[in-house]
């Protein structure tokens, strides 16, 4: 790392040397001295071959996971007519009209549009082509056939005022579970073909 010698400045006779810009070690730039140094002082030098290692290359990442986590509710001893263990779906349910109505335990607002609030009562439902005359607490038969969802419109016939008809819709596929007990906005499951409903 040896730097070159320049002319004797004119103002004091003091010899100056100056390096050439360093990549070696420290890489710092050469610099010109006022005072007498000797060669093997300079800090600067030619360029270095190398002043570390290459570029290191990290290690790939890892694969990518396969499947999703699986978190199995709390059923209790509710009986459980699908869900995403068991993608048995269902042709038809039975329900009880529950004109206070309430948010499901499993079937959140992307899933149900049915959500908790106040329901008509007496009052028409159309589902599936079918009209069902109901009033709080009766009970209906619907039929999903399999389908991934089961609207609803629900027509008040008595004397309370709606600002409009309500429509929604409750999941009856099984991506997201579909339980007894579980009241989803005014409907309440009561069974199916697996579940067998109350007499």
């Amino acid at each position: 790392f040896k730097g070159r010698r320049l002319p004797t400045d004119d103002g004091d006779g003091a010899p100056a040397v100056s390096g050439k810009k360093g990549y070696g070690y420290g890489g710092k730039k050469g610099y010109t001295s006022d005072e007498p140094i000797e060669y093997d002082d300079c800090m600067a030098g030619k360029k270095g071959a190398y002043t570390g290692g290459k570029k290191g290359y990290g290690g790939k990442g890892g694969g990518k996971g396969y499947g999703d986590s699986i978190i199995i509710p709390d059923y209790g001893d509710s009986c459980v007519i699908c869900d995403k263990q068991n993608k048995n779906k269902p042709m038809s349910m039975v329900l009880q009209y529950v004109a206070d109505g309430a948010n499901s335990a499993f079937q959140p607002s992307g899933k149900a549009t049915c959500r908790e609030g106040s329901y008509p009562s007496p009052a028409q439902i159309y589902v599936n082509g079918e009209v069902i005359d109901v009033v709080d607490g009766d009970m209906l038969e619907i039929f999903p056939g399999g389908a991934a969802e089961t609207h609803f419109k629900i027509v008040p016939t008595g004397q309370a005022v709606y600002d409009d008809d309500i429509e929604c819709y409750i999941h009856t596929s099984c991506s997201v579970p579909i339980v007894v007990g579980d009241q989803i906005g005014p409907f309440l499951i009561e069974g199916d073909e697996e579940c067998e409903p109350p007499e």
